[in-house]
């Protein structure tokens, strides 16, 4: 799937998402979801998506777990239920885009 959203604010939001998101739904199932955010051109996506190695040459950015949440880049590695990563996550991007805006409008 391939989102377009335009405008300066969507990527100020978003642009700190790139990487691969993995859902652990169990011990035997794992969903990837690899997230390119740019500004300004459209995304192309890479050749190789379809392909296992591109799947397994790229290094979790954030990982969902049942009761866990890893993510490298905000440095969190905390157990959190399921029902709660948006309540945890939303504060942090909420505090970066502000901090972001506030680079770029001053």
């Amino acid at each position: 799937m391939e989102i377009s959203l335009t405008g300066i604010c969507p990527y100020l939001y978003l642009f700190q998402e790139n990487g691969l998101h993995e859902w652990e739904i169990s011990n035997t199932l794992k969903i990837r979801c690899s997230i390119f955010v740019v500004e300004g051109v459209p995304a192309l996506l890479h050749k190789s998506l379809h392909t296992k190695n591109y799947w397994t040459a790229m290094k979790e950015r954030r990982i969902y777990k049942y009761e866990h949440l890893w993510d490298a880049p905000f440095e969190i590695n905390r157990e959190i239920p399921k029902n709660k990563f948006l309540d945890y996550l939303l504060p942090v991007l909420n505090k970066r885009f502000e901090q972001k805006l506030d680079e770029v409008l001053l």
